[in-house]
């Protein structure tokens, strides 16, 4: 299981994530979340907290499930 918390630049990881591979990486700026891909050298992604509590309540209603997408 990979790291929860990525020490290089304080994005937070997904405890499933292999320390192997890439993984999202979620950190919160002030009033903004930002999304990245931990490999490094990719854009980050930022969101309101109305967009960032929508997108968690669709994960949690499976919304973005592989099959559904």
């Amino acid at each position: 299981m990979g790291s929860s918390q990525n020490s290089t630049n304080s994005f937070k990881t997904s405890s499933f994530c292999s320390e192997d591979c890439c993984c999202v990486g979620v950190k919160k700026d002030g009033e903004t979340f930002v999304v990245t891909n931990t490999t490094g050298g990719q854009p980050e992604v930022k969101f309101t907290q109305d967009e960032w509590e929508a997108f968690i309540k669709g994960v949690k209603n499976g919304e973005f499930d592989p099959e559904k997408l």
